[in-house]
């Protein structure tokens, strides 16, 4: 990696995304600079570019979505295989192994990039996260799935299967089964910012449809 690398800063989402994507292959665990860059683009560009088109209303925001909580991991002691950024209200899914939420997931080779609809795909027992049990996310991806449907949603065109590679790590194989449904962003021919912001307003109208439904259950 180019020294001056560190120091440059995607003024766009999409540059943004290719960035972490061209990283991918690249991963390892140990915080190298490479790695180092990309937790740069994970948790600081990508969530500074979303939050702006926010507020400058290039992505539309429900009402019932404010205030809307922006987070964003590449691992903590150790890099993550798959990094993401994580959009959701804190008081309906307060960490992202609780409640429904919109995250970007990388593709471990970084040839895709997904916009999903996601669950919760961990639980804290006796002191460790562990996956939670398959039946239990399919049942909650089929509720949701259900809900989205009867409310008029369209669900054809969006899998909820996602394709992250072959995925070495227990946590990136749980994001694969607890995908709700997705769009998928082939990197070598990612769209303009207009559609991801027009694509990450359609979710957060899903998003708004579930959260209607855990208030009132």
């Amino acid at each position: 990696m180019p020294k001056s690398l560190s120091d440059i800063t995607p003024n766009n989402l999409p540059d943004a995304l290719a960035g972490v994507a061209a990283l991918q292959p690249l991963y390892t665990s140990f915080s190298t600079p490479e790695m180092q860059y990309r937790g740069k683009l994970i948790r600081r560009v990508i969530p500074n570019l979303i939050t702006q088109a926010i507020e400058a209303r290039q992505v539309i925001l429900p009402t019932a979505l404010a205030p809307l909580k922006i987070s964003a991991s590449d691992g903590i002691s150790a890099k993550a295989e798959i990094p993401w950024v994580r959009l959701y209200l804190a008081s309906l899914s307060p960490c992202a192994t609780v409640g429904r939420y919109l995250v970007y997931l990388f593709e471990n080779q970084g040839k895709t990039v997904w916009l999903s609809l996601s669950t919760g795909a961990m639980q804290l027992e006796k002191g460790r996260y562990i996956p939670r049990p398959s039946e239990q996310l399919a049942q909650t991806v089929d509720w949701a799935r259900g809900h989205l449907q009867d409310q008029g949603v369209e669900l054809n065109g969006y899998p909820h299967r996602l394709e992250l590679g072959r995925v070495r790590s227990q946590l990136g194989r749980t994001y694969i089964k607890s995908s709700i449904l997705a769009i998928r962003y082939p990197i070598d021919t990612l769209p303009g910012e207009v559609t991801f912001w027009a694509d990450l307003t359609k979710f957060l109208q899903f998003l708004e449809i579930l959260y209607g439904a855990e208030r009132t259950l």
